[in-house]
């Protein structure tokens, strides 16, 4: 009787465990991403990425480990990519985490400048919506 509590409890700690760290990824779907952007004082952008852009954004977030925060640096769905209905803001004030639901996670400085200049392109700034 003993060793059936012993090996429950051995399972049950193991389970929560598995739960409590387990780092959630992000992954993408056959969704288009599309560049989302609507601030006042600006044009309002909702374009669809050219294949070569939505290809080089899947591949800068696919794999990435999200976590709980609370950073400082602003994030806004106005000014965001939205892939299905996912939507990731990148931080208003240039740093390098991108906000996705009530996670984040972050970029290295090549692929932040890189996401900056792909939403640039299609006349997003995300710097103007702080």
């Amino acid at each position: 009787m003993k060793k059936k509590i012993a090996v429950m409890v051995v399972a049950i700690v193991l389970c929560v465990a598995a739960a409590v760290f387990a780092v959630p990824k992000i992954s993408f779907y056959a969704c288009e991403p599309t560049v989302y952007f609507d601030v006042e004082d600006c044009d309002k952008v909702d374009a669809k990425m050219s294949a070569e852009d939505a290809k080089t954004v899947k591949k800068m977030f696919e794999g990435k480990s999200a976590y709980f925060d609370s950073p400082s640096c602003g994030f806004d769905e106005k000014a965001s990519i939205r892939i299905g209905c996912n939507t990731y803001m990148p931080a208003c004030d240039g740093d390098e985490i991108v906000k996705h639901g009530f996670m984040y996670f972050s970029l290295s400085k090549s692929e932040n400048n890189e996401l900056r200049k792909i939403m640039k392109k299609y006349g997003a700034d995300t710097r103007k919506a702080i």
